[in-house]
């Protein structure tokens, strides 16, 4: 069974067609699959689904394959790059994970922080003011906290490096109070480490800090430093 539409030209074109196999087509007349849609060729194009809430679309994307993008812009939600053979979850037409061929998973602007620098006052919060990671920019150098931007379970990572004879403490807390203290007692001025990471559930706002209980630290991006990420 064939459905034609007559244009203004007078030319005669297939719009759907069933073949004896049961395949239908729209747009072709030689469906391969039980329901094969052809758009059109550039720009966009492709099945339309309308609510209440507007309209959302399967199809061609600025001649990409996309999978779905919505009618406020034409913002592509999933696409696939048939060039490079990478498939790419976007939000407000920005790519933020990327699946690519090999199977890598990728997610550039998911949050971390790694931060380093001059020792503060026995019993004040560390301002570690030398930030070489801060993706997103929720660490603070003026404050010496994380802000976590969003619900999540995170590692956070307490490194110190001690060369004095005593006892040196630094604390991680959040605004729920201590996560990890990373704790050295040495008897001779000798090199020592000592590191600790956690893993803590964290909602939007709360913070993360460290706290410079006793002793003394040597600084440095190998010797002393906190960091953390959002792991999902």
């Amino acid at each position: 069974m064939t459905i034609t539409l007559n244009g203004t030209t007078g030319i005669t074109s297939t719009v759907i067609t069933e073949t004896s196999g049961g395949n239908v087509g729209i747009g072709t007349s030689l469906p391969n699959e039980k329901l094969t849609v052809v758009a059109s060729t550039g720009g966009t194009g492709g099945i339309r689904v309308e609510t209440q809430y507007g309209a959302g679309y399967f199809g061609n994307y600025n001649n990409y394959p996309a999978m779905m993008y919505n009618s406020s812009g034409l913002k592509p939600v999933v696409v696939y790059d048939t060039n490079n053979h990478i498939t790419s979850l976007h939000t407000d037409n920005t790519e933020r994970m990327r699946i690519d061929s090999a199977g890598r998973v990728t997610m550039p602007y998911q949050p971390a922080f790694r931060a380093w620098g001059n020792a503060t006052t026995t019993g004040q919060v560390v301002k570690w003011n030398v930030v070489p990671l801060n993706i997103g920019g929720h660490y603070n150098s003026s404050t010496g906290r994380f802000t976590v931007p969003v619900n999540g379970t995170y590692l956070i990572i307490l490194t110190i490096f001690v060369s004095v004879t005593g006892t040196t403490q630094l604390t991680a807390r959040t605004s729920g109070g201590s996560i990890m203290e990373s704790k050295m007692n040495t008897n001779e001025g000798a090199y020592n480490s000592n590191s600790g990471s956690v893993l803590v559930y964290l909602s939007a706002g709360d913070y993360v800090e460290v706290n410079f209980d006793s002793g003394s630290v040597l600084n440095g991006p190998q010797f002393t430093y906190f960091a953390g990420y959002l792991i999902g």
